[in-house]
């Protein structure tokens, strides 16, 4: 599932697989409780360049999805 607030979008997974969200999801609110983690790692590119890159991880053991609106 992917959650977006603007120009920021992060990408949730389930904690084991436990649980799937419905295919008609897309535009609704959802409140997500879990672990939100940064990994920082560093990358060399071709020329020797040390780029520091950042990875968002968000594993959620739950989710409260909102009704659709009508």
């Amino acid at each position: 599932m992917d959650l977006q607030d603007g120009d920021s979008t992060i990408t949730v997974r389930f904690k084991d697989y436990a649980f799937f969200m419905p295919k008609d999801g897309a535009g609704r609110k959802a409140t997500v409780q879990g672990i939100f983690t940064v990994e920082t790692y560093e990358d060399e590119l071709e020329d020797g360049t040390v780029v520091e890159k950042k990875y968002n991880n968000f594993v959620a053991s739950g989710v409260i999805l909102e009704k659709p609106q009508g």
